[in-house]
């Protein structure tokens, strides 16, 4: 009994001696901004695939199809520089 006792009065002993301390730290967090604005962002197109009639001719489709890569490609370029400057902020 007498060990019990002495084990609270040191435990409450222990917590009553120690006073809590305030500890301001800076503490660097990355939050999310939006580095790209909406008028910096291509227009969308249309993919010259895409308005073709089911009975146009191959050579209507490959033609179609050479005038979607170039866009693509040409888009391509465009968004990539655009990321690459979100990435340089």
């Amino acid at each position: 009994m007498k060990i019990l006792v002495l084990g609270i009065v040191l435990v409450l002993a222990g917590c009553i001696s120690r006073e809590p301390t305030v500890v301001i730290k800076r503490v660097e967090v990355p939050v999310m901004v939006e580095c790209v604005e909406e008028s910096d962002l291509p227009e969308s197109f249309v993919l010259e695939g895409e308005l073709l009639d089911k009975d146009s001719t191959i050579f209507d489709k490959a033609k179609a199809i050479s005038i979607d890569r170039a866009n693509l490609a040409k888009q391509n370029v465009i968004l990539w520089a655009i990321l690459q400057k979100c990435i340089a902020l």
